[in-house]
């Protein structure tokens, strides 16, 4: 993605976001400090932690005290501007959504889960 007409913390944006969704980073993944891509990037600490800002308002990383930048599970939210089901809004973002069909019987307890339970032998 080319962007050189943008602000250097959207460009550090746009290359953190590309890293992330590309899996370079996953959920859970510590980024370097702020220190190490103001290195990387040749910017000033204050053009990375707007960078991170941006990141943090799409809920792609939180920040945490003491710990650093993490990459987080992206959050589904639903356009409330647009009157959609929960499953028309997970498709909209390309997650494969099918549908199954449940069974529920009742069956006898197996003698060792009966004796746990503290049940009558055969009892449902």
């Amino acid at each position: 993605m080319v962007h050189n007409d943008l602000p250097l913390y959207l460009k550090i944006y746009h290359q953190l976001r590309e890293e992330i969704e590309s899996g370079k980073y996953r959920v859970g993944d510590l980024l370097p400090s702020e220190e190490e891509l103001a290195e990387t990037f040749q910017a000033s600490r204050t053009t990375i932690r707007n960078a991170l800002q941006e990141l943090e308002k799409d809920n792609l990383i939180f920040r945490k005290r003491g710990k650093g930048t993490i990459v987080q599970e992206p959050k589904t939210a639903q356009n409330l501007n647009y009157i959609s089901s929960f499953t028309e809004t997970l498709r909209s973002k390309g997650v494969e959504v099918t549908t199954g069909t449940l069974t529920v019987e009742l069956v006898p307890a197996p003698p060792k889960v009966a004796g746990a339970l503290d049940l009558e032998r055969g009892s449902v």
